[in-house]
């Protein structure tokens, strides 16, 4: 095989690499680094394969940093969702305490107003008024 069918021949097998690499393939990552042996393979040949590998291996590298990101965020996903029920739990804890104190400050209210009304002189009087009457 003469040198032009030589390279076209290793130009096709990088086309066919290159297209399996862009649709995730990389199960072929070895016979693209067999291309880059000088001396072995004509120079353009081996350049390119040379920049085709450093894409695979940056390509890879990139895909493993944005798993483990996934991985984290889910991470943290599921951490915010337990956040999440133990803050509803709480809020409605607030919410009930709350509504307790509530209550609790309208008695002491009635209560004031009860003993404001029943320590005035008008009442005071009115009760001695009505023990006088029952007495008669």
């Amino acid at each position: 095989m003469d040198l032009k069918g030589l390279s076209d021949e290793l130009l096709a097998r990088l086309i066919s690499l290159c297209q399996k690499f862009s649709a995730g393939h990389y199960e072929g990552a070895g016979d693209i680094f067999e291309l880059t042996k000088e001396g072995t393979y004509p120079r353009q040949v081996v350049e390119l394969a040379e920049s085709f590998g450093m894409m695979i291996v940056k390509i890879e590298a990139r895909e493993l940093k944005l798993e483990e990101m996934i991985s984290e965020l889910e991470r943290l996903n599921r951490e915010l969702a337990i956040a999440k029920e133990r803050l509803a739990r709480e809020n409605i804890q607030l919410k009930n305490d709350l509504h307790r104190l509530r209550i609790e400050i309208d008695h002491t209210r009635k209560s004031e107003a009860v003993a404001e009304i029943t320590e005035s002189d008008y009442f005071k009087d009115l009760k001695k008024k009505v023990k006088d009457l029952r007495s008669q």
